[in-house]
Formats: C-alpha cells, structure tokens, sequence
C-alpha cells in the first residue's frame, strides 16, 4: 500500500511503468517524498484503476493533473521536505 518507486541511473532505460525526470526547480528527492506522501497515495485511489491484487493503474495523465496539488503539498510541507533529505 504504498508508491513503489525506484531510482535508475542514466545508462538504464525503463521497459514498463512510468519515468520521472527533473524539471524546473523540484528535485527528483522532492518528487519522491511528493510520490511517497499519504495525500498522493490518496489521489491515487481516487484517480487509478484497482488492478489484480493490491495494484493501482494510473497513467501519465494522472500524474500531470496531481502537480497544481503537488506543488501545493510541497509548499506547506516544505520543512518536512528539507528533514527528510538533511
């Protein structure tokens, strides 16, 4: 019941799921506490398709339509952001 995510290094090409590169000024670590925070997992159940077993299908979409509120979440949080990677 949690985001599965996994950090590959530049040489790796992912074959299945969806990929996260940095952009603008949010790090990869702010993306991974954003995707690892209970309010994302929340949308997920709201947004994503239940799958066999405890899986959740979203897609890119739904992720795109999560930033306004990600973006938020890491406004308000921000110190538990900077915690989390100190």
């Amino acid at each position: 019941r949690k985001v599965r995510i996994y950090k590959l290094d530049a040489k790796t090409i992912p074959y299945s799921g969806l990929y996260i590169i940095p952009k603008n000024t949010l790090s990869l670590d702010s993306a991974v506490t954003i995707l690892q925070s209970q309010h994302f997992y929340d949308y997920l159940l709201s947004k994503g398709v239940k799958e066999r077993g405890e899986s959740i299908r979203i897609s890119s979409k739904d992720i795109e339509e999560y930033k306004f509120w990600g973006e938020l979440w890491l406004k308000y949080n921000s110190k538990l952001v900077q915690k989390q990677h100190d």
